[in-house]
């Protein structure tokens, strides 16, 4: 039973409409190659057939696929058609239906910084069909009205940069405050805590999970984890960004919170990888969505 709940946010948050397939967008792009040996930008693509068996976990490797008439010119590139092809198995689409059924009488709870909230007002338009609310909050939020008021989603924003140090809630702290705002919050996967961001996230923090988890009583919850993402990597003035090695370091940072947060017994969403290709098309600022799609 949790397996499959845990399948169903999984597809949710990796799905991606399917098109038909011609060329290929590696895994990273020629103007930021995090990883060298690895091949990037436009590649023919061929397939056979299509994989037969649908993902069992968010951390499968992938590419882009997009259809092209010349790999040599983008400009022949269908980029509304673009989809993220995992290795050797697909994400499915979720039915709005099925969504809705599965969504019944859970509390999804999101703490994390916008990349996360994001994520957290797509689920919230896939089971509404609308999005009456999507601003840019930095505070904690609680939205009873989804699916016919029998599902809830509660937001904690983390961390709160803006403040000086010393005035800034911790991890744990923030943490508290979402679950008490949440409750009453039952100890079975019918609660769901997605946690994640998009540079800030670290091992010690999904440690911290489990202690404030174990203590509250709540150890048999669904853990999603959205690992690190591409953001903030353009030259922009004003906004911080991050050298090549610095990049580099953060995908091996990513990497062990992959494995740990498989040894937690949590799911996770490898956004890092989803995103390598794509860090371009991150809107900078203050944005209630940072990818435009």
């Amino acid at each position: 039973m949790k397996a499959s709940a845990a399948c169903l946010v999984l597809r949710l948050i990796s799905e991606q409409p399917q098109a038909q397939v011609e060329r290929l967008l590696g895994a990273q792009d020629c103007g930021l190659q995090v990883q060298p040996g690895l091949s990037c930008g436009l590649r023919p693509h061929f397939t056979s057939q299509s994989p037969v068996q649908p993902c069992s976990s968010g951390h499968v490797p992938g590419r882009w696929v997009i259809p092209c008439l010349s790999c040599s010119d983008n400009r022949t590139c269908d980029w509304r058609e673009v989809t993220w092809q995992p290795d050797g198995c697909y994400h499915t689409l979720v039915e709005r239906l099925l969504l809705q059924d599965c969504m019944m009488d859970r509390k999804v709870l999101f703490i994390g910084d916008s990349t996360n909230r994001g994520m957290m007002y797509f689920l919230m338009e896939r089971v509404n069909s609308s999005l009456e609310d999507w601003g840019k909050a930095h505070d904690t939020l609680v939205y009873q009205n989804l699916n016919t008021g029998r599902t809830q989603v509660s937001y904690s924003y983390y961390p709160q940069f803006w403040l000086e140090k010393k005035q800034r809630p911790t991890f744990r702290e923030a943490l508290l405050q979402l679950l008490n705002r949440s409750q009453p919050l039952e100890n079975s996967n019918q609660t769901v805590l997605v946690v994640g961001g998009v540079q800030w996230l670290n091992t010690n923090h999904l440690r911290t999970v489990q202690e404030v988890l174990d203590r509250e009583s709540l150890s048999e919850i669904l853990v999603v984890v959205k690992s690190l993402g591409m953001g903030f990597h353009l030259p922009v003035d004003g906004i911080k960004s991050l050298s090549l090695m610095e990049i580099q370091n953060l995908f091996r940072q990513n990497g062990d919170i992959i494995s740990t947060a498989k040894h937690l017994g949590y799911e996770v969403i490898d956004t890092f990888s989803i995103t390598m290709g794509r860090y371009k098309e991150f809107l900078q600022g203050r944005c209630a969505c940072h990818f435009h799609e």
